[in-house]
């Protein structure tokens, strides 16, 4: 079972049930089985382009939506929707950041910084993700001092997302633990911490 398909059938029942559709009603809409349409839906099976195309005009949604990743349904019209992204993209097991806030007098002034380590080996998409972060930073301003026009910057934009819609994310499991377990955990790692601060402290004595 590919990750490509179980992605396609995802997309499917959420289109599906977006449209107010039951499995059923896309069986008879495509003129297929009840059971076709669940292993469409679970990625069991392949499913053709023509069928895709057929399914996309059903759901009203582009068939790129499926292949590929489309960013015409991606809307950030609201602070909420920002917070939104930075909750999601915080699930993901194969990216990590962090956030260091420099503070100062005022809290106006307060400086906030997302770091993303790109040699983290524990996160594979940490190092092509600082790679392309270092190429937006470099054609954000190239398109500012009108070094590049945004016709080029728009086709660099669509490059680079059509190369990784096919490369997934999947989230994070998480542990949702009674309030004595989790407070065991809390002080056996701030323990474990602790020991290895005077560990290195010992090591850097020793050196010197």
């Amino acid at each position: 079972m590919g990750n490509l398909q179980i992605e396609i059938g995802k997309k499917i029942t959420e289109q599906r049930k977006k449209a107010n559709m039951n499995q059923s009603d896309l069986a008879f809409e495509l003129d297929k089985s009840l059971r076709t349409i669940q292993k469409y839906e679970s990625g069991d099976i392949d499913i053709s382009i023509s069928t895709l195309q057929t399914i996309a005009e059903i759901l009203n949604v582009p068939i790129n939506y499926f292949l590929g990743y489309d960013s015409s349904h991606i809307k950030i019209e609201s602070l909420a929707d920002v917070y939104a992204f930075i909750f999601e993209l915080d699930k993901k097991k194969e990216i990590d950041f962090k956030i260091e806030v420099e503070k100062a007098t005022d809290i106006h002034n307060w400086k906030c910084s997302i770091i993303i380590n790109g040699n983290d080996q524990n996160h594979e998409i940490n190092y092509p993700l600082v790679q392309t972060l270092k190429e937006f930073q470099k054609n954000r301003d190239s398109v500012n001092v009108y070094w590049m026009g945004y016709q080029q910057y728009d086709e660099w934009e669509e490059k680079m997302i059509n190369r990784h819609s096919n490369c997934f994310l999947t989230d994070k499991e998480r542990e949702y633990l009674d309030n004595q377990t989790r407070m065991r955990r809390f002080i056996e790692l701030n323990k474990n911490r602790m020991e290895e601060m005077i560990a290195q402290q010992d090591d850097g004595d020793d050196e010197q």
